[in-house]
């Protein structure tokens, strides 16, 4: 069977911009499953030592499905599916803890790797690319135009922050929101709990990124939260 030639992901593309390993900022599998075609065959396990998994980001609404990987020990890079990731091996699909890729027409599984914060493979962190305009305390205004540009791109995505699930339910912590990520320009910052957006309460990384998604649609949106005790509301206008 013919398949379709895949698309050769470039040098650029390959730059990540997060401080820390992407097993680290990944490991809670950001915005939950990703969307695999059902009609692809039971995927084997990888037979290939050179490449590695150290990270997934699922789809959500128009985000894109990328993995993190290594190829013959060089720094990580994002691939979203369909891309080729070496001569000859494509990238099929993704997964929470692996992803689906295929060489010689036959579809292999390579697991989720296990990785230590602060290893290393990371380039220079950069800040993400979205100029946000703060009037008052807690309100913030930005382009759709330039969030959604920076949302495709998978170098901007390696710099959202990170939010797990709050111990005993009630909302997402803050686990890691660096300077110049998107999270700490929308004005949360570590261990902030986000509890509400647009009064719908949330619970799980799903919602965090209906919250992405809503920006990219929605005119106005409302944070409700707590920080250091305290309630904590954070208010977007999106022109």
């Amino acid at each position: 069977m013919l398949t379709p030639k895949a698309k050769r992901m470039s040098a650029d593309a390959a730059l990540l911009s997060a401080p820390v390993a992407a097993g680290a900022v990944f490991s809670s599998h950001l915005f939950g499953r990703a969307s695999g075609e059902s009609s692809a065959p039971e995927s084997q396990p990888a037979t290939f030592s050179n490449l590695k998994l150290h990270g997934v980001f699922a789809a959500i609404g128009s985000l894109p499905a990328f993995a993190i990987l290594s190829v013959d020990g060089k720094p990580d890079q994002p691939v979203k599916g369909g891309m080729e990731i070496a001569p000859g091996v494509v990238l099929v699909a993704v997964y929470p803890d692996y992803v689906e890729v295929r060489r010689k027409g036959v579809v292999e599984r390579l697991n989720l790797e296990s990785r230590a914060a602060g290893s290393g493979g990371i380039s220079k962190v950069e800040g993400f690319r979205l100029n946000v305009q703060s009037r008052s305390p807690g309100s913030y205004s930005f382009s759709r135009n330039e969030l959604n540009q920076a949302l495709q791109d998978p170098k901007q995505l390696m710099n959202l922050g990170e939010f797990v699930a709050r111990p005993g339910g009630g909302g997402m912590l803050v686990a890691y929101a660096p300077r110049g990520s998107l999270a700490e320009k929308l004005g949360l910052q570590q261990n902030d709990v986000v509890v509400q957006l647009n009064n719908r309460p949330v619970a799980s990384n799903q919602d965090i990124g209906r919250f992405y998604q809503q920006m990219q649609q929605s005119g106005q949106v409302r944070l409700n939260g707590v920080r250091g005790g305290k309630a904590l509301t954070l208010t977007y206008s999106i022109q």
